[in-house]
């Protein structure tokens, strides 16, 4: 079993803080006080999500 990779364990951190931060702010900003969706933010927050969900798991196979 080799080590894992510096670079790549630094992509999978920042991809799951990433991911993380994304969902908090699909939270507070896509969702007026209504509870009701804010698509235009929506659809924003979930592209970063999906990039940094990306990120997450490529770094994981990769470290």
């Amino acid at each position: 079993m080799k080590d894992p990779s510096l670079s790549w364990s630094i992509v999978l951190i920042f991809g799951f803080l990433g991911w993380i931060g994304s969902v908090f702010a699909f939270i507070f900003n896509a969702i007026d006080e209504n509870d009701r969706l804010i698509k235009r933010k929506a659809l924003f927050w979930y592209i970063i999500f999906v990039i940094f969900y990306a990120l997450w798991i490529i770094g994981m196979r990769k470290a």
